[in-house]
């Protein structure tokens, strides 16, 4: 059998073992390739995606290198290394090579789709949008493109094209579950009775406690709600939960592990700024005012990236000899005894090496609360912005969002209501120990005096103001949406009422 047989015989056999999830077989045909050809870049990039399907992701990462190296100008390969960087918390580099990228006109429109959605992480949405448009442009068209599309144009405050990119979506794919949610958060007051049918009837086919029927219970509660249909609204959300409590328990948060990393004060920074963190609740109105900040000038975005959580779970990897998680509760005496400077200067060399002049990085990812104090002794310049939101608009909103879009335990009301007590009694601590440090920002002022508001945080955070800051359209019949379900959400109310 001569080589190149044998080589084409491996990539058919690998490729049918990825698409049926037999990844141990997949890994043996495409790392035997590479065994009879080295510089075969397919094999090394499918190999990459294996190693990161089976958890191996500094594996993945190796050999998405190795596939660049020997073909720099592949916007696959470049589309694919930037995803695993940004994975890994290596931002800067994400960035450059998202950025550089140039797209030729023989690219597929895959590579153009995962380009957009590595540019579109980074909080360079109109650059993603660009080359989602790029790949929309090549036939056939999937409805996940259409969806892929739609995400950015909301993160770029693009209501109409959101709307128009969900409806081709479903357009193509009636059941698109996340389309149907997405569609449901418009609240498109009086005409979203027609839906409302839609998501019953799709209900029906969902099996009773999976993902996908609790997504859908959620998106007919967004609906009813907008109708004004507080009572079946509310039977919709009880369904959710009911969803939630029938799927596997998740692990708890480990608060004391969070609190444990700082237990006294420390002094106050002795720069007028320095790296900028927005934190908060979920939903409490923290990705609003980073899209904001953002928009300075001076300011370097991280987009949606994580990044020093995910610097943060590398020192641990490398600490405990394997890989951990910040919120593992075995983890907390080795994150107490973490070389926090060092922690620092690895955050600024791989999120923020791309700093020109006066600029400073921001990162505005709500579970970054939980960090406050490893940021704060890692980057002892850092300042943060907190967002709070009226308890029961809040509340309402964290209960109505996915299991899996929030780290906070809402698969019911009380154990909801634990998690802001222990979140609200974490920021205090956070606040006694850093004294200057934290600024809270109210999402209802933000809403009403976005310019009286931008003005002290820019004044906070060393920056001067700039017009250009505020451009975001703020909506707010967001406030005080909580109030048909006010006797409902008593018992959070009153577990939660100082959370703000």
């Amino acid at each position: 059998m001569e080589p190149e047989h044998r080589i084409q015989q491996l990539w058919q056999r690998g490729i049918t073992y990825l698409r049926s999830g037999n990844l141990q077989a997949a890994q043996a045909c495409f790392e035997g390739i590479l065994v009879r050809d080295s510089g075969h870049v397919r094999a090394c990039l499918q190999l990459a995606t294996v190693l990161l399907h089976r958890g191996s992701s500094k594996s993945a990462l190796g050999h998405a290198e190795r596939a660049h190296a020997m073909a720099p100008d592949d916007v696959e390969v470049v589309a694919f290394l930037a995803k695993l960087l940004l994975i890994s918390g290596k931002v800067a580099r994400a960035r450059e090579l998202a950025l550089h990228a140039v797209l030729g006109s023989n690219e597929s429109a895959a590579a153009a789709d995962a380009l957009g959605a590595v540019l579109s992480q980074l909080g360079e949405h109109r650059r993603a949008i660009q080359r989602f448009d790029a790949a929309l442009a090549v036939p056939p068209i999937s409805a996940e493109q259409y969806f892929n599309r739609a995400l950015a144009h909301r993160a770029a405050n693009q209501v109409v094209p959101f709307e128009n990119d969900l409806n081709a979506c479903l357009a193509l794919d009636p059941g698109h579950v996340k389309s149907h949610w997405h569609l449901a958060q418009l609240r498109r007051r009086g005409r979203g009775s027609a839906h409302v049918e839609v998501l019953r009837r799709l209900l029906e086919t969902r099996t009773m406690g999976s993902a996908e029927h609790e997504v859908l219970a959620l998106a007919l509660f967004r609906e009813l709600d907008s109708l004004d249909r507080s009572t079946d609204a509310w039977k919709a959300l009880e369904a959710a939960m009911a969803d939630r409590l029938m799927q596997p328990p998740r692990e708890p948060l480990q608060w004391s592990a969070f609190r444990s990393v700082l237990t006294q004060p420390l002094a106050a920074p002795s720069a007028a700024r320095g790296p900028i963190f927005i934190v908060g609740l979920a939903q409490s109105g923290v990705a609003v005012l980073g899209r904001m900040i953002a928009q300075h000038p001076e300011v370097v975005s991280l987009g949606s990236v994580p990044a020093f959580s995910l610097r943060l779970n590398a020192a641990m990897a490398q600490s405990l000899g394997e890989y951990s998680r910040w919120d593992l509760s075995a983890a907390e005496a080795a994150m107490v005894a973490l070389d926090f400077p060092a922690l620092g200067r690895d955050y600024l060399e791989h999120a923020a090496s791309d700093l020109v002049g006066d600029s400073v990085i921001c990162e505005y990812v709500p579970t970054n609360a939980l960090l406050v104090g490893a940021i704060a002794r890692a980057l002892p310049q850092a300042r943060f912005l907190h967002v709070t939101r009226d308890a029961g608009d809040n509340a309402l909103s964290l209960l109505s969002l996915p299991r899996g879009d929030t780290s906070l335990a809402n698969e019911s009301i009380p154990a909801l209501a634990e998690d802001l007590r222990r979140h609200r009694d974490l920021m205090q601590h956070w606040q006694d120990c850093l004294p200057g440090r934290i600024m809270d920002v109210q999402y209802e002022s933000l809403v009403h005096k976005p310019e009286m508001v931008l003005r002290v945080a820019c004044a906070f955070l060393g920056l001067h103001y700039t017009p250009s800051l505020d451009s975001h359209d703020l909506q707010d019949h967001r406030v005080g949406r909580s109030q048909p379900y006010a006797d409902r959400l008593a018992m959070l109310a009153e577990e939660s009422a100082s959370i703000s």
